[in-house]
């Protein structure tokens, strides 16, 4: 079972501001940040690649990227 909805929101939120503390720029792709939380919430592989993931999750790294 998928953790819920807003769950998913707030790790790529997270994860895209961790990346971009860490300095590793080149790591701030929507590909990178979408598989680094499949990983840490254990969703299948591409999981955020699929369906309505697919283009909400780029939109939430990409409007997290506008505001850091």
């Amino acid at each position: 079972m998928a953790p819920k909805k807003a769950t998913i929101e707030k790790e790529l939120v997270d994860t895209v501001r961790r990346i971009y503390k860490t300095g590793n720029e080149d790591q701030l792709t929507v590909n990178f940040v979408r598989q680094a939380v499949q990983k840490k919430l254990k969703l299948e592989d591409d999981f955020l690649k699929e369906g309505e993931w697919k283009s909400k999750s780029k939109e939430i790294i990409h409007n997290t990227l506008v505001w850091i």
